[in-house]
């Protein structure tokens, strides 16, 4: 019972990293999981194995495979931080590897698929490094015999290395090879006792927790460790396995891990490094001497820190003691191999990469308001000094005034809406504020604020996805209107709680001004989604949709299948109950169907529709979906789908009509109702299809007037 109650906690904690046919065994941390491999590459050989590793590498990480007495060897790396083939084939003629070593390098996805066929050719296994990476993406976890990672360096957790075993690596293990490896749950524990490591002096988890719980204590309080990468310049370091843990991962690791976001975690990392980014980019002083090195687009990839290249080699070390004295925790990365300084001409690019680069934390417990602290140049002086006065003027503005404005927006959205905050009100207890913001009279940005009274003592103001703008304003403009509005709905009133989601996209500037106006985000979770620019030709929207979409389209054209337009009642309550039936289905919480049915009421009030496209084969309905219009824009809103739907591809048949029906009569975008990866990763892929535009926003915060 005890060895079931093990293996379903080591199970469930490694759920987030592992794929249906793998191998997971944990370790404390990843130079057990190395020295694992090392192990049984040497018992299957009968020999002192051969293991080849990047030469921009951590040294202590290979104190335990030293300790193992196999046969290290270091190969370079290119600028991009990728094996340099053309180098690793020479070596190989002298000494080929038993085990390579591929390292997806803060958090970046190393290009695998070569690496993959020069092990199958000289008959290695492959390693990938994956230990700055906090969860599987495309490109990482697909290719090697062995994945290795590193949790406790990206998550609160004070130890845990996860070593993945992967059938259909160059090695082609298959089920059988794994079988071979023994279970599991075993594997720490057996390696504590491997006569190679019992001359160490080993640290057990009381130590190891009570130095974790001193540090995250002093975090929590605000007191920040000295850095302790001090020096620039690399020096020589012992490769030794002094002050290692136990191999076993501790369970108080195990039991935080079933509980941790990851998705939560990868978006504040992505968060940090954005501000990070930001202030470095608007310091006069340190945009001249320092440049972004690879990023991630759309949050492809999570990254481990935010790296930055020192454009002046020979100026390094000054710039990096600048950044420390402007209290930065800036630090270094890694303690090269002592190989690379005795032959520096042959390792010139890890010697370079390790000299010129510098790093920033980014771990999801630092917050914005600590990061702009950090940066005592970073003003927002300009809002005061560039900008002309701004009004803001709260107006009883009936439906046809705000439709004329809406349209004035670039890109408009339902929850601005006139008909959205009728309503709110109508279905909430919402009241409804609109305010037009001018200069010098002339209208040049709205908001629809909703407001309640809560409890008799508070009052609730909630704006969400707004202010939006008439018209192109620039950067500084747009940050006097959020100012202007924050402290009319915040200051100087009590009791007052601003609830904000501002129409603004997730960057740096954005997660800085939010922090400068004292608004707090206690969530990393922003809204995501596509738009379709309608303005386009349709053969130019047709040949946008990605190959597998359009194909999909193309069958679902050759069936006997007719679209509708239906905007009654009865078409309505139809794709509501479907809709609310699947949400159930799915252990999703219901949809707000009340607020739908309204909204529809008051679209038929000012002369609009909720637009109902069905599907329909020999008089039975198959897929349905809803779309809400708002100026000339429209959001997708409701979608239901059938057996027989997804069977003839009638989503994809609908979503086309409906581009081409928006598209006909005037409307110039189309917003396709959000798209959330985590969650709903086959609806996300699904919508990306469409070949549109991804973006992101910032996300609600919350300013409190006690």
């Amino acid at each position: 019972m005890a060895m079931w109650l093990t293996r379903r906690a080591f199970n469930r904690a490694a759920e987030p990293w592992l794929n249906k046919g793998e191998l997971v065994g944990w370790f404390s941390k990843s130079a057990w999981s190395l020295a694992q491999i090392v192990l049984w590459r040497r018992s299957q050989l009968d020999r002192r194995p051969v293991i080849w590793v990047p030469d921009f590498f951590c040294n202590a990480t290979l104190s335990l495979v030293r300790a193992t007495d196999a046969h290290v060897i270091f190969y370079p790396v290119t600028a991009q931080l990728q094996p340099d083939f053309a180098v690793c084939r020479q070596l190989g003629q002298n000494k080929s590897p038993d085990l390579f070593v591929l390292v997806h390098y803060f958090g970046a996805p190393a290009i695998a698929a070569p690496a993959r066929e020069f092990c199958r050719h000289v008959g290695a296994w492959l390693i990938e490094d994956a230990a700055h990476v906090l969860k599987p993406g495309a490109g990482i976890g697909e290719y090697g015999d062995f994945v290795l990672y590193s949790p406790h360096k990206l998550l609160p957790i004070p130890d845990g290395a996860l070593l993945v075993v992967r059938p259909n690596g160059p090695a082609q293990f298959g089920q059988d090879g794994l079988l071979a490896l023994g279970v599991s749950t075993h594997w720490a524990k057996e390696l504590r006792h491997q006569p190679d490591f019992r001359h160490l002096s080993l640290q057990g988890h009381r130590v190891s927790l009570s130095v974790w719980l001193l540090k995250r204590v002093l975090q929590k309080v605000g007191f920040r460790l000295t850095n302790q990468c001090a020096d620039f310049v690399d020096k020589k370091t012992e490769c030794h396995a002094r002050n290692m843990p136990i191999p076993m991962i501790s369970s108080v690791s195990l039991g935080l891990l079933a509980r941790l976001n990851l998705a939560k975690a990868a978006r504040w990392r992505y968060r940090n490094m954005l501000l990070w980014d930001d202030m470095i980019l608007n310091s006069k002083q340190l945009s001249q001497q320092l440049t972004l090195t690879e990023r991630p687009v759309r949050q492809a990839w999570i990254p481990y820190l935010a790296c930055y290249e020192i454009k002046d080699v020979s100026a390094a070390a000054d710039v990096y003691r600048q950044l420390q004295q402007l209290g930065l925790p800036v630090m270094t990365w890694p303690d090269l191999p002592e190989v690379v300084f005795q032959n520096q001409d042959r390792h010139a690019m890890a010697w370079t990469l390790r000299h010129q680069r510098i790093y920033l934390p980014i771990h999801q417990s630092i917050r914005p308001k600590q990061i702009i602290a950090s940066m005592q140049s970073y003003q927002f002086d300009r809002i005061q000094t560039e900008c002309p006065a701004v009004q803001l003027a709260w107006e009883c503005v009936d439906a046809v005034q705000w439709d004329t404005w809406l349209r004035e927006v670039t890109y408009s959205n339902l929850l601005q809406s006139y008909e959205y905050g009728q309503a709110k009100a109508r279905a909430e207890g919402w009241q409804v504020q609109r305010g037009v913001f001018r200069i010098d009279s002339k209208p040049i940005a709205i908001v629809q604020v909703l407001k309640k009274r809560v409890a008799g003592m508070l009052t609730v103001y909630r704006v969400s996805r707004g202010p939006l703008y008439l018209g192109e304003l620039d950067d500084v403009l747009r940050a006097k209107i959020i100012q202007c509005l924050s402290q009319s709905l915040s200051a100087p009133h009590f009791g007052r709680i601003f609830s904000f989601t501002p129409e603004l996209p997730l960057s740096g500037q954005s997660i800085a001004l939010l922090s400068h106006l004292g608004i707090r985000q206690f969530n990393p979770d922003g809204w995501e989604s596509i738009s379709l620019n309608l303005s386009l030709s349709e053969s130019t929207l047709r040949h946008a949709l990605h190959g597998k979409w359009r194909n999909m389209l193309v069958y679902a054209e050759k069936q006997d299948m007719v679209i509708r337009l239906e905007s009654d009642v009865a078409a309505h309550e139809w794709l509501l109950e479907r809709c609310n039936k699947m949400m159930i289905q799915r252990k999703k919480s219901k949809l707000p169907s009340r607020l739908y049915r309204i909204l529809r009421q008051e679209l038929v009030e000012n002369d609009k529709q909720m637009l109902v496209f069905r599907a329909f084969v020999n008089d039975d309905i198959i897929a349905g979906i809803g779309i809400a219009p708002h100026g000339d824009s429209a959001t997708y809103l409701l979608g239901w789908n059938g057996d027989v739907g997804r069977s003839l591809k009638a989503n994809q048949r609908l979503l086309w009509h409906a581009i081409l029906y928006l598209k006909q009569h005037g409307f110039l975008w189309f917003d396709l109702g959000g798209t959330n990866q985590d969650e709903v990763p086959g609806i996300s892929l699904f919508k990306q299809g469409l070949g549109g535009e991804p973006y992101s926003l910032i996300g609600s915060g919350w300013k409190y007037r006690s």
